[in-house]
């Protein structure tokens, strides 16, 4: 989507030529005042796509779709593109720094059943959605290694840890290497509660996190860095 600038004393179509670059062009145009933007016409489409989530689909046949709000493109990344560059483009999108089009290459697509809902990014950091094991080589190149810290804590998680379930987070045990499993195993099974008649006490937790962030847990057992 291009964008430019206007002051509206200078402008010689007016307003309606401005509705009329933003309808049919999906042109913006940002109103100046005193040497400031201070408004903007833009297409009702865009309005449609304030919507801080970009998602990542893998369709029926394998291709791969991203999508926000009811904009939905077919993209098709280079075989010579670096991996992991999901996150960067869905962050330019959110930022309106870059939209796919057919110019870029794109291809508008439909979101239907047969859709894999993979990966969201939420302005926050990336969200795993489906099992990264199961989805195809370009998908997985196009998202990248995705790496977590598991954290085992004693009891309940409570108010203090920022962390997710695994099964939130979008990990599943398919995700997690034989190495991991075995530590969960390790830790999980020989942990013994010290009061077995309190719910909270009973069975420890497995928190989620980025892998670059604190679960700020004081009851965190031990923890593990997955990479996947």
């Amino acid at each position: 989507m291009r964008g430019r600038e206007a002051d509206l004393g200078e402008e010689h179509g007016g307003l309606d030529d401005l509705v009329d670059r933003a309808a049919t062009a999906e042109e913006i145009t940002y109103i100046v005042r005193d040497g400031q933007r201070a408004a903007a016409v833009v297409p009702l489409s865009l309005l449609d796509e304030r919507v801080m989530t970009v998602t990542l689909y893998q369709s029926g046949q394998g291709e791969l779709v991203i999508a926000r709000g009811n904009s939905a493109w077919r993209v098709r990344p280079p075989t010579d593109t670096p991996t992991g560059i999901f996150a960067a483009d869905a962050r330019a999108w959110l930022d309106d720094a870059w939209r796919p089009s057919e110019r870029g290459g794109q291809v508008r697509a439909h979101i239907d059943e047969s859709c894999i809902r993979a990966v969201e990014w939420t302005g926050q950091g990336l969200r795993l959605r489906y099992p990264k094991i199961s989805l195809n080589q370009a998908a997985n190149a196009y998202i990248g290694p995705l790496s977590y810290t598991l954290s085992v804590v004693k009891g309940s998680a409570g108010d203090d840890a920022v962390g997710r379930p695994i099964e939130e987070m979008g990990i599943t045990y398919a995700d997690i290497d034989d190495a991991t499993h075995d530590w969960l195993n390790e830790n999980v099974d020989d942990w013994k509660p010290a009061d077995p008649w309190d719910p909270f006490e009973k069975f420890p937790w497995v928190l989620v996190t980025p892998a670059d962030q604190d679960p700020r847990a004081d009851n965190v057992i031990c923890s593990r860095t997955l990479t996947i």
